[in-house]
C-alpha cells in the first residue's frame, strides 16, 4: 500500500512564476508541458503598446518557468548509498 502523502500518479504538474515590477505583479501558470504556448501568449501580450509587461519581462518568466519546481510533487531529499 502507497503512503499517503507518497505521489504514485503520473499526471503532469503545473508550473508557476510570479514576477514583480515595481506596482507590477504578474503571476502566471501552466501546466507543464504548455509552457512554450504561455510564453507565446505572453509574448503577444508584451508587444501590444500599452502593456507594462516587457520583453526581458517575458525573457525572465521564460528561464524561470522552464526552471520552476512542478506543484505537487513530493520531493525527498537523497539519502546517501548504503555500503
Amino acid at each position: 500500500m502507497a503512503h499517503p502523502s507518497s505521489n504514485t500518479d503520473r499526471t503532469p504538474r503545473d508550473r508557476s512564476v510570479t514576477l514583480i515590477r515595481g506596482v507590477h505583479r504578474w503571476r502566471v501558470s501552466c501546466a507543464a508541458g504548455q509552457e512554450q504556448s504561455l510564453v507565446d501568449s505572453l509574448l503577444e501580450h508584451a508587444l501590444s503598446e500599452n502593456s507594462p509587461l516587457g520583453l526581458e519581462d517575458v525573457a525572465l518568466i521564460r528561464t524561470r518557468l522552464v526552471s520552476a519546481p512542478r506543484i505537487g510533487v513530493n520531493q525527498a531529499s537523497p539519502t546517501p548509498d548504503r555500503p
